[in-house]
């Protein structure tokens, strides 16, 4: 269309230069070369450069035309190419389709390059895959400068692993949270309560569930976490066990405990919570105070048939293991 209107408006403006001309009557004009001569109106004269001008200015606008439809076609079939190259790049593959414009050679490019995580020599696309680098390795990344929204899962995997080596900063994360909102805050809680000393651990607001009190004392049992006694029974008094998880810590602290004074804990305990009755229990059988054991078991012979069995293997002289015995 803009070949045409050049063409159009040339045609035009050579009519009007030469009809001005020939207004003119200036006579013809003779060119001659040795022999040869050529008589024309000066007006055609005029006209003659002007309109070799044009048809090579309308020459070369139509071989550029030609190339740019030429590379739009191509672009086309790149475009088309580059569905079926996607495919390959998710199913891990080495893709074989080839592309005939620049453009797409170095989106191909650069598309393999965060695929496959490899360099490209471009500073850009290498430091993005120097970050995923890192962030695969569990450490943490300076990402401010990418203004990455709070939900984005880079910023988030990235603040995970902030959590994972730094527990104080994942302690002032949620240190004033009653609730544990977002994915987040719940990751930022299991990373203090397996890597934050005690002192950190019981300023938290959050309430703590049975699953993490067991995890705490398991960190005491591996000795990764400090605890006395009376920590140890706000622990074990803040949110109400069931009858296993009471059991599975008189079998912990069994190990870490004087007798004396684990037993006292549990007696308290299960006055207070039934649930901790069998732990109580428990206690009383691995520290060997049977008659206690006895007394409390009671007479119902269809109650705590596993701590009766024991009594009575023990009687007959029979070698027990009471961890496993009692579950």
């Amino acid at each position: 269309m803009k070949i045409r209107l050049f063409f159009f408006a040339s045609l035009v403006y050579l009519l009007i230069i030469a009809a001005l001309v020939y207004n003119l009557n200036l006579g013809n004009y003779t060119f001659a070369i040795s022999t040869f001569e050529l008589n024309l109106p000066i007006s055609l004269w005029v006209i003659l450069p002007a309109l070799f001008l044009m048809i090579l200015a309308l020459a070369h606008m139509s071989f550029y035309g030609f190339l740019k439809h030429l590379q739009y076609k191509n672009l086309i079939k790149d475009s088309k190419n580059y569905e079926n190259f996607i495919i390959d790049i998710f199913l891990k593959k080495m893709s074989k389709v080839k592309f005939k414009t620049q453009e797409f050679q170095n989106i191909a490019k650069d598309t393999q390059a965060l695929c496959f995580k490899e360099k490209i020599q471009n500073p850009k696309i290498d430091e993005i895959i120097d970050i995923f680098e890192h962030l695969e390795k569990k450490e943490f990344v300076e990402l401010k400068k990418y203004k990455l929204d709070s939900n984005n899962e880079i910023f988030i995997l990235n603040e995970k692993n902030r959590f994972q080596n730094d527990s104080n900063y994942a302690f002032s994360f949620i240190k004033n949270k009653d609730t544990l909102a977002n994915e987040l805050e719940i990751f930022a809680y299991k990373m203090v309560l397996e890597n934050a000393p005690y002192s950190q651990i019981k300023t938290l607001k959050a309430q703590k569930n049975q699953d993490d009190i067991l995890l705490l004392l398991d960190r005491f049992e591996k000795e990764n976490l400090e605890l006395n006694h009376v920590e140890i029974e706000v622990l074990l008094s803040m949110n109400t066990l069931d009858d296993k998880s009471y059991l599975h810590c008189a079998k912990i602290l069994c190990k870490k405990i004087k007798p004396q004074v684990l037993i006292a804990l549990f007696k308290k305990l299960k006055d207070s919570y039934s649930q901790a009755l069998r732990a109580y229990l428990y206690t009383l059988a691995e520290f060997g105070m049977y008659d206690e054991l006895l007394n409390e078991l009671g007479n119902d012979q269809n109650e705590h048939k596993d701590f009766r069995l024991l009594l009575f293997l023990r009687e007959h002289n029979k070698k027990i293991e009471l961890e496993k015995l009692i579950q």
